[in-house]
């Protein structure tokens, strides 16, 4: 099944019919409305969601326990869209170009390597060249990590390195060693000490990589987050990143004191194909907010309007999806056919229990030519439930 999370349309892979299916996300600030997911919450392409355990990432297909039943849940790539919660980091990590997040302390760096270790992969020789950014302490202020994590996604045509007050400096970072860094700035070098560093982003990033229609997107319990060509969750963990690193691990393997096994680390899974497309990376015809004065809100891709992730509820965090200010809309258009639009849509959880809103959905099709209603929620209130939408858009062009 093809999906535009929210939308599908049909395609064949091994003889076996799927749906293209578009997915969305929506989150409202006085309104903001998102996709919701659960801990340990299977979300397939077709059918409901159930609360499973991984078990183990094979070639052939994912196996999971089901809560309630003896039996072991076989399901192809093709046939999930993810399963499991998000985690914030909480320690030192890197931010590679495409897109992956690796937890650990960079303790070495130069032109050439950063050599960080990791708790989960050991020591890691990492080409600086895939390095994008190093968070060297996320700080109390969260919204003040995520807008650096939010901007690596833009252009720069100089790095910058972030000190723990907020200054910043432009520059290239060209060393580090266990107690210093030493950063380029014009003609002149700075050695300043880790304990004062807080955020790098380099000026380079490999173009092509994120943009990957194949992969798989895990996270761990430690925060990390990566963005992989080939995943096996087997009594070890292989993963081929979208960048060219390789990583085996864990490092250790079973946690003696607690018995933790290597799949008991994983806590998100998520398959970006052809198969199944999200509305937060189609750019939209048009954005219209209307303010309640005079202040306007722009919209969020893969983020609330503050920048910040979208989330339901406390520590439930949604990689994909868009957030949008009430008393606003958004209009996109897609090519080829279809077949269902699916989303979950909420208050965000920025908004608390405040707030009140409904969510609307018009479809235009060439023979109508003209927008029609197809969809009108309930009045959703902050602290609500996100509310399951699915509407087939067989013929339906805009959205």
């Amino acid at each position: 099944m093809n999906r535009l999370m929210g939308i599908q349309r049909n395609a064949y892979s091994t003889g076996v019919a799927f749906k293209h299916i578009l997915v969305v996300a929506i989150m409202l600030e006085w309104g903001l409305a998102c996709l919701f997911a659960q801990e340990s919450m299977l979300v397939p392409l077709q059918g409901q969601p159930k609360v499973t355990q991984l078990m183990r990432v094979v070639p052939d297909g994912i196996d999971f326990s089901v809560q309630g039943a003896d039996t072991v849940l076989r399901v192809r790539s093709q046939e999930l869209v993810r399963w499991g919660a998000l985690v914030i980091p909480k320690n030192s990590h890197v931010l590679l170009s495409d897109g992956s997040v690796v937890v650990g302390e960079t303790t070495q760096l130069d032109e050439s390597v950063a050599i960080v270790q990791s708790e989960l992969w050991g020591k890691l020789s990492i080409p600086r060249a895939i390095v994008l950014g190093i968070v060297w302490s996320v700080g109390p202020d969260l919204n003040e990590y995520w807008r650096f994590r939010n901007g690596l996604s833009k252009p720069l045509s100089s790095g910058v390195l972030q000190l723990e007050n907020g200054d910043r400096l432009r520059g290239r970072l060209v060393r580090q060693d266990a107690l210093t860094a030493e950063c380029a700035t014009g003609s002149d070098r700075l050695k300043i000490a880790l304990s004062r560093l807080q955020f790098y982003r380099g000026e380079s990033q490999q173009d092509g990589v994120v943009g990957a229609e194949t992969r798989t997107v895990v996270g761990f319990r430690d925060g990390s987050l990566l963005v992989a060509a080939e995943l096996r969750v087997t009594e070890r963990i292989d993963a081929e990143l979208c960048c060219g690193l390789s990583l085996r691990g864990p490092y250790v393997l079973t946690d003696k004191a607690t018995g933790t096994q290597p799949q008991e680390l994983v806590n998100y899974l998520r398959f970006d194909q052809p198969t199944i497309r999200y509305l937060s990376d189609i750019k939209p015809l048009g954005h219209k907010h209307i303010p309640y004065l005079t202040r306007t809100w722009d919209w969020g891709a893969n983020s609330n309007v503050l920048g910040l992730p979208l989330s339901s509820a406390p520590g439930q965090l949604y990689g994909r999806g868009i957030g949008m200010h009430s008393t606003a809309r958004l209009a996109y258009a897609w090519e080829g056919i279809w077949d269902e639009f699916q989303a979950e849509v909420c208050l965000d959880e920025s908004a608390g229990n405040q707030g009140s809103v409904k969510f609307r959905i018009f479809l235009k099709t060439p023979a109508t030519k003209s927008w029609e209603q197809a969809f009108q929620s309930p009045i959703a209130r902050g602290g609500h439930e996100p509310l399951p939408i699915r509407l087939p858009l067989r013929g339906s062009v805009p959205l």
